[in-house]
């Protein structure tokens, strides 16, 4: 069987689910099936193995443990918690910096999704580069461990 790429881009639907007849074509048709996009979803999928999900990405207690100690006052004090990565270096030159945002920005779009989430809210911030505090004064915030795998969760 041939490898089979399936790219969510060439789909009319907003969401696609592996149970649609056209994508489930591709995929029988094929040994390994590469797929590009963020469109794919299988909600019925997922609530029947959800359970099995949430065990693959559970950290191991030797990372839960520094989450929890970054993380656990926010959870505590606040009713909603966002986490804000701020990409810096790689994004400074990709795509000549279109997606490289100054912390005014950041600051501006955490204020609207304040403005709009169970209150209190804090912000955990994560980034490849140092975080300026002062950038974002006046809001709830907490730097993310700064470990890969630990600034996910």
């Amino acid at each position: 069987m041939p490898l089979g790429w399936l790219r969510s881009g060439r789909f009319q639907q907003p969401r696609l689910s592996y149970r649609d007849p056209e994508v489930r074509r591709i995929i029988d048709r094929t040994a390994m099936l590469l797929l590009t996009g963020w469109r794919f979803r299988d909600d019925v999928s997922l609530a029947e193995h959800g359970g099995l999900v949430r065990r693959i990405f559970t950290p191991r207690s030797r990372h839960q443990l520094h989450i929890d100690r970054c993380t656990g006052a926010l959870r505590r004090s606040c009713a909603s918690v966002v986490g804000v990565h701020i990409r810096r270096t790689d994004y400074a030159t990709f795509q000549e910096g279109r997606f490289w945002y100054e912390d005014a920005v950041y600051r501006r779009w955490m204020e609207l999704l304040q403005a709009s989430l169970p209150q209190p809210v804090g912000f955990l911030l994560s980034s490849d580069m140092p975080i300026d505090q002062q950038a974002f004064e006046g809001l709830t915030v907490q730097q993310a461990p700064g470990h890969e795998l630990q600034d996910l969760y």
